[in-house]
């Protein structure tokens, strides 16, 4: 059975046109199959955060399935085809050329906010401009989130939000895997590991092999090396893809955040109406999911209206024909 799956994606990959990266089909299927994932198709919209555009809903909707995009962004890719340029058909183009931030500041202001509604501190958010008022939680890379006094023993706890886009070729070095077409978040998470928390060095004959588990590993300081070695911070990585799926570490923190509102206070303002999301991991699971897919709906959107504008100002105008010069003497 597992041969004939393996099959059945490689075929797919192979006939997909365009696409620059390996395995995209089955590394799709993997990503869409993870934890919340598919929590932002069960939101209603009930309140103003909970409602979606046409545009980003039939956008995101052909990318969870692997479709080819429709309207404007086909227009679009076919007129970059004519001038020569490789474009796919499923819009990884235009999500490689979007705004990498707008998911990621989209989650980050959902995890905020759900850490607030059950905190007994205010939550901090921080500020890349004024680095030098979070060097308490750590101090070689600006956090996203942290809470004072939260960790266990009453240590701070410092919060980085990773949004990655599990089909993309992008990697910090070549010993990072890439295995997300047989392995959830396996094009993500050691590339985020690396990043973030660092590796220790690792001697051996040889470099790193993921089918044996063994080789030589260089050491690297993550950015949050200070948080976790020097001020003992407790330190949490989440780690989510691009089509909603959240890593395991994230879940973990998610149902903290659960807990804690289930025993303690629950500061969530819910719709009355929506039953189905009037508990405390529905509504969130729903809100985040929504904000990292749509957030890359947006973002790729607008990528489109860019390039667009950028083919219509580089195409030259069509030339006046010129006026046959008068002949002397003509019509006399």
């Amino acid at each position: 059975m597992v041969g004939g799956r393996e099959r059945c994606w490689a075929k797919l990959d192979a006939s997909a046109d365009a696409q620059a990266s390996p395995h995209r089909e089955a590394t799709r299927f993997v990503s869409c199959s993870q934890p919340l994932a598919g929590a932002w198709l069960r939101m209603l919209p009930s309140a103003p955060a909970k409602r979606i555009r046409s545009a980003e809903f039939t956008w995101a909707l052909q990318r969870r399935l692997g479709l080819h995009v429709t309207g404007p962004a086909a227009e679009v890719a076919e007129q970059l085809r004519h001038t020569g340029v490789h474009v796919d058909h499923l819009g990884d183009y235009f999500t490689a050329k979007g705004d990498h931030k707008v998911p990621h500041d989209r989650s980050l202001r959902v995890w905020h906010d759900m850490a607030q509604a059950s905190a007994t501190s205010d939550v901090v958010m921080g500020d890349k401009e004024k680095p030098e008022v979070y060097n308490i939680y750590n101090d070689t890379h600006v956090l996203d989130l942290g809470e004072p006094f939260q960790g266990k023993g009453g240590v701070d706890r410092v919060v980085e939000n990773k949004v990655f886009d599990p089909t993309s070729e992008s990697r910090p070095n070549a010993s990072c895997g890439r295995r997300g077409h047989t392995h959830a978040f396996g094009n993500t998470e050691e590339r985020a590991i690396w990043g973030n928390r660092g590796v220790q060095a690792c001697e051996g004959a040889c470099v790193w092999d993921h089918t044996h588990g063994g080789g030589r590993v260089a050491e690297h300081r993550g950015d949050y090396h200070d948080a976790i070695h020097v001020k003992r911070n407790e330190f949490w990585l989440i780690l989510m893809e691009i089509f909603g799926g959240l890593a395991p570490e994230g879940v973990k923190l998610f149902d903290l955040y659960k807990q804690r509102a289930q025993s303690g206070v629950d500061r969530t303002e819910y719709v009355a109406t929506d039953a189905a999301a009037r508990k405390f991991a529905p509504h969130w699971a729903q809100l985040l999911s929504a904000a990292v897919v749509v957030g890359d709906a947006a973002r790729s959107i607008r990528a489109v209206a860019k390039v667009r504008r950028d083919l219509v100002h580089r195409t030259p105008a069509p030339r006046a024909a010129a006026r046959p010069a008068r002949v002397e003497g003509a019509g006399a």
